[in-house]
């Protein structure tokens, strides 16, 4: 009994010390005007343990004795403090120009005022602020002088985007894009971006700002930086955002005259109608795509022919109002997205989900984008690292047809959004449609597909290791491959013996010649198949040194960089099938087509970088590199023109600080800056020096297969470009 009892107390001790050996603090966070700071974190000082206040600021965190804990937010100054039983904190406003962090060339992070150049800076909330499915279309308007050019809008929009304007006729005037430091990644990685996923995105927008990418970025720059999660405890996300689009407007259209062309008897030869009015009665035809006929006066007129059953298409001669505009469909994008972010002292983590889904203005196009991205950072003692990888699979399938340009040569007078269904209505058949010369626009759109899946896998790797308080070596290696496999085809369509023959106009409207002039030709079938791989990989290898002597703050970064590009397409097609509705390459009449692409470039480069600053008022910032680049790399050519070097200069003063006098609540911050830099420019395609020769039967006769000679004349003294700009600005 003496031995249980002991037991017992020795028990009741060892669970007093232990309850004695931690305790539950509870608080609330407020800012300097007694607002709940919602959402801060609270952290033990050295240990795993981190907990995130409420909507109201409250919070509660179980911590072990003489405990320290740090309260940060977003925008406030971090707080650390003892460990009570009740902790209320109040966080004061952290001065936004000095607390802010950009992220500049090759991931140097700056803050604003040591900059000497423009930057531009979007944050994820204003990048989602209107739910774009894309990056760039959700970039515009958003920074000036960034200018995103949708040069289409299909559900797979090809766009521009350009920053320092047009100054090259033959090669790109794109802005360079950078993804988590990987440089000049190709467009379908920017389309594959999930905006949500995206941290913030900097606008390079001078020269000088963009010199450590060389001539990637002569044309300024996009610096995108994706999530890395924040630390805490798990926080999970769930976002949907669906979108509409109409077409936004056509140019105008007379709704006078019908059908017709030049019919009507010229000038100078017998029977010319002097009266314009009667010409135009002349120049009328039924099947007409043009559009100069006689005015419209509401009587009820035959379109096109008669049909085989003897029927006609009897309509009434005036336009139908909104018609055409009637015939596009309304467009919908449904994007969904769930995400995972957490973290503790040491580390972050984020993971996200994402599902988009498209359907377009022009009937049938559609596509849908899946993906998946995860990303987390570690500190080990002296070391950190990172890491963030990303999958994206996007779908498309769109006519390859001109919807818009057929839609235009319909007569405004046809009811073309009834003419859809052209497998059973005999008036928008091929065999019975009223246009001469070009088809139904539904039926193009529907007979002329392009189907293609892009899988984008990108990833990077990064190691910060702190070598001295002052000196760190910074490693990191970026991948992206960019795999396409795309199907375009046409199905096979036989014009009925009436169609190429006998369709005719009836009386009493002028029959120029039987049967339907572009039924003479068979839609015989087609089937192209092509896969495409793109492949990039970038390493970028650091020294960073920071360290101050007095008044003087330095910041060194000497870096070595290595850019290799790879592409590679191989196709084949034919130009007629067997059987409709099998489009696969073996189902041919002929011979089959193909071809095959390849293209590398490389370029490898040395930068350094100079930031000093004086009191924190005045900083001088100096940057150089010297780049080797294959593109105009060949054995016999001097080095000079291949290996090169560029530079450039810049100095901001921040007048606040120097002149204290001029702030004020109404003025509390004031920057100068001026810069100048030189760069050069390497804006041609691979093996534009060489001289291409290409092959093709026929050449030089019958079925032999010669070669001729490209029709680009190489100069082989080609020089690359140079660039020099300058720029004074203020903020």
């Amino acid at each position: 009994m003496r031995k249980i009892l002991t037991l017992f107390i020795m028990l009741m001790l060892i669970g007093v010390l232990a309850f004695a050996q931690s305790r539950v603090v509870t608080g609330r966070v407020i800012d300097d005007r007694g607002t709940p700071v919602p959402y801060a974190t609270i952290i033990e000082v050295g240990k795993n343990n981190a907990v995130t206040a409420d909507a109201n600021g409250n919070f509660t965190i179980t911590v072990g004795q003489n405990s320290r804990l740090t309260i940060s937010s977003a925008g406030f100054t971090e707080q650390t403090l003892p460990a009570q039983n009740v902790v209320n904190v109040t966080l004061a406003q952290g001065n936004s120009q000095m607390q802010e962090v950009v992220v500049t060339a090759q991931g140097i992070r700056r803050r604003p005022k040591e900059l000497g150049y423009s930057v531009g800076k979007v944050t994820n909330q204003e990048l989602t602020v209107g739910r774009s499915p894309r990056l760039a279309e959700a970039l515009s308007g958003k920074v000036s002088g960034l200018t995103v050019f949708n040069i289409d809008n299909s559900v797979d929009p090809r766009v521009k985007v350009v920053l320092r304007g047009y100054r090259s006729l033959t090669g790109s005037n794109d802005a360079l894009i950078v993804i988590d430091g990987i440089t000049n990644v190709p467009q379908s990685a920017l389309a594959a971006l999930n905006p949500n996923d995206v941290e913030s995105v900097t606008v390079l927008k001078g020269g000088q700002a963009a010199t450590l990418y060389g001539s990637a970025g002569v044309n300024g720059a996009l610096i995108i930086t994706t999530k890395k999660g924040t630390k805490g405890k798990l926080k999970v996300s769930y976002s949907n955002a669906t979108n509409f689009e109409r077409l936004s407007f056509l140019p105008d259209f007379q709704d006078k005259y019908g059908s017709g062309s030049h019919y009507a008897t010229s000038f100078g030869r017998p029977g010319y109608k002097t009266d314009y009015l009667e010409r135009m009665k002349d120049n009328f035809r039924t099947f007409e795509n043009q559009q100069y006929g006689d005015a419209y006066d509401g009587s009820i007129r035959v379109a096109g022919r008669v049909a085989e059953d003897g029927s006609k298409f009897e309509l009434p001669y005036s336009a139908i109002k909104g018609e055409r505009r009637r015939a596009w469909n309304t467009g919908f994008t449904t994007s969904n997205q769930v995400g995972f972010s957490g973290g503790d002292q040491d580390g972050t983590y984020y993971m996200s989900f994402g599902n988009n889904i498209t359907e377009g203005i022009v009937p049938g196009d559609k596509s849908e984008r899946n993906g998946v991205r995860l990303a987390a950072t570690k500190t080990l003692n002296k070391l950190t690292v990172g890491f963030n990888v990303a999958y994206a699979q996007t779908k498309f399938d769109r006519t390859t047809s001109d919807f818009y340009f057929d839609m235009l040569n319909v007569a405004a007078h046809i009811p073309i959004s009834k003419l859809k269904d052209w497998r059973t209505n005999k008036f928008a058949s091929p065999n019975g449609f009223y246009d001469d010369y070009y088809n139904n626009p539904y039926f193009n759109n529907d007979n002329n597909r392009q189907n293609y899946q892009d899988a984008n896998l990108s990833g990077s790797l990064e190691f910060n290791y702190k070598l001295l308080p002052w000196l760190s070596i910074n490693e990191h290696l970026g991948v992206v491959n960019n795999s396409r496999t795309r199907k375009n085809y046409t199905s096979k369509f036989i014009y009925s013996d009436y169609a190429k023959n006998t369709a005719f106009v009836p009386a009493p409207f002028t029959n120029d010649y039987d049967g339907i002039d572009r039924a003479a030709t068979d839609i015989t079938g087609s089937v192209f198949d092509a896969i495409t791989n793109e492949n990039v990989v970038n390493n970028e290898l650091q020294l960073q040194f920071a360290k101050d002597f007095g008044s003087f703050s330095n910041k060194l970064i000497l870096g070595q960089s290595i850019y290799q590009q790879r592409t590679k397409q191989v196709s084949v097609s034919s130009g007629s099938i067997v059987q409709d509705s099998i489009f696969n390459v073996s189902n041919r009449q002929g011979e089959l087509d193909g071809g095959e692409f390849n293209t590398r470039s490389r370029k490898y480069g040395y930068y350094a970088d100079l930031t000093t600053g004086w009191k924190d008022m005045v900083f001088v910032h100096l940057s150089g590199r010297y780049d080797a680049t294959s593109l105009f790399f060949k054995p016999e050519r001097p080095t000079n023109l291949y290996k090169f070097g560029y530079y450039g200069a810049d100095i901001s003063l921040i007048l606040t600080e120097a002149a204290p006098v001029i702030k004020s609540n109404v003025l509390n911050y004031a920057k100068l800056r001026v810069g100048y830099n030189k760069n050069a420019n390497d804006n041609i395609n691979p093996y534009e020096l060489d001289l291409t020769y290409r092959s093709g039967s026929g050449f030089p006769f019958g079925n032999t297969v010669g070669y001729s000679v490209g029709n680009v004349l190489p100069d082989a003294n080609l020089n690359p470009e140079f660039v020099k700009s300058f720029e004074v600005g203020g903020e």
